[in-house]
C-alpha cells in the first residue's frame, strides 16, 4: 500500500486476506440487513403502543426478544469487518508519531489478547448452543428456539477468531517488513 493511499484503494494481502474480508464483508451486509429488521421491528412496536388508544393498533408480542436475537447477530456479523478493517477503538494519539514497527507491535500485542478473549467467548458459546439444543429452550412470549440464534452467533464468533488469527499474521508482516499491510489504523482514514 502506498504512504498516500486511502482506505478505500488498500487490496487485503494475499488469497487469504482477500476471501476473509469477502466473507467479512458478506456477513456485515447480512448483519446490516438484521439491524434494519430489528429497527423497523421496534419501531413499529412503538407507533403500536403510542397509537394504541386512538387507533385499532397495537406493539408487537415479543419485540424485545427480536431485538436481543438480532442485535447480538448483527454485533457478531459486524465484529470480524471491523477486526480486518482494523477499525476497532484504538487509542492512537500515543502511538501516531511511532514508526511502522513500533505500531505494528503494539497492534500485534493487542491482537493477541483480543484473540484470547475471542477464543473464550467462542467456546463459551459452543457450550451454550450445545445446552440449548439438548434443552429445546425457547424464548418466553413467542416461545422460539434459542438454539438458533445461538448457533449463528458460535459460527459468526469462531470467524472473528479466525480474523483475529489473520491479523496477528497481519503485524507479523508489518513487523518484519516494516511497512503497513491493509489499511491504515482507524485514525488515518
Amino acid at each position: 500500500m502506498s504512504p498516500n493511499a486511502t482506505s478505500a484503494e488498500w487490496e487485503p494481502d494475499g488469497p487469504l486476506g482477500q476471501t476473509l474480508e469477502k466473507i467479512a464483508e458478506i456477513t456485515a451486509i447480512l448483519g446490516g440487513f438484521v439491524l434494519v429488521a430489528v429497527m423497523l421491528i421496534e419501531s413499529a412496536s412503538v407507533i403500536g403502543r403510542g397509537l394504541a388508544g386512538i387507533l385499532p393498533v397495537r406493539s408487537i408480542a415479543g419485540d424485545s426478544e427480536l431485538v436481543q436475537i438480532g442485535g447480538a447477530i448483527a454485533i457478531f456479523a459486524f465484529l470480524p469487518y471491523c477486526q480486518l478493517r482494523r477499525g476497532n477503538v484504538f487509542v492512537d494519539f500515543f502511538t501516531k508519531g511511532l514508526p511502522v514497527r513500533a505500531r505494528s507491535f503494539l497492534d500485534f500485542i493487542a491482537n493477541v489478547l483480543y484473540l484470547a478473549l475471542a477464543f473464550a467467548i467462542a467456546l463459551q458459546l459452543v457450550h451454550a448452543t450445545k445446552e440449548k439444543f439438548e434443552y429445546a429452550d425457547t424464548t418466553t412470549v413467542l416461545r422460539l428456539p434459542e438454539s438458533w440464534p445461538y448457533l449463528i452467533s458460535t459460527v459468526l464468533a469462531w470467524f472473528l477468531v479466525i480474523a483475529i488469527c489473520y491479523s496477528i499474521l497481519r503485524s507479523a508482516r508489518e513487523i518484519h517488513r516494516r511497512k503497513l499491510i491493509g489499511p491504515q489504523p482507524s485514525g488515518e482514514h
